[in-house]
């Protein structure tokens, strides 16, 4: 008889955020959790993503959030000992996290990488002749939120004209 190979081993990544950022799942440190596991790679690695935005696509990463975590053998053994691994959130945003692994020196590291979001705006704008620039300036009430840039903001191209056949009203 041939003997049995051994079952290719399965890691989990277990950790914490906040508890508002459950980027492990509902439960801090849980071994069980399957969805977690990580995916084996061609060079032996195994890698284990989230997003943040897939919790809350409201909810912005706050800056200096240290996010812990460990990584679990077929569920059961831990393959860190001591201090948990970590990674700091450097500014505010929505991440993707990702966990690498490597089994032969049990190292792992992650990375954060931001999500780059770009808008698109469309703005009319009725001249009645006094006005040579004319310039768009977001902000979202709080003071922060300055995607055009700083006041005055972006000067606006002109695009269109639009004309107006017989009397104004």
């Amino acid at each position: 008889f041939l003997p049995t190979p051994e079952p290719e081993p399965v890691y989990t990544v277990v950790g914490i955020a906040t508890d508002e950022f459950m980027l492990f799942g509902e439960t801090e440190w849980d071994v069980n959790n399957t969805d977690n596991d990580m995916v084996k790679q061609e060079d032996g690695t195994y890698v284990w993503t989230a997003n943040s935005w897939d919790i809350d696509e409201e909810a912005i990463l706050p800056a200096q959030l240290k996010i812990e975590y460990k990584i679990v053998k077929n569920h059961e053994t831990w393959m860190q000992d001591g201090d948990n691994l970590s990674v700091v959130v450097p500014e505010d945003g929505h991440y993707t996290l990702t966990i690498v692994y490597k089994p032969e020196t049990n190292e792992a590291a992650a990375t954060l990488t931001k999500r780059v979001v770009k808008h698109t705006y469309e703005a009319t704008f009725v001249n009645d002749g006094e006005w040579e620039d004319v310039y768009a300036y977001v902000w979202t009430g709080n003071g922060e939120n300055k995607e055009l840039g700083d006041w005055p903001g972006t000067k606006l191209e002109k695009t269109s004209e639009q004309k107006t056949v017989g009397e104004k009203a």
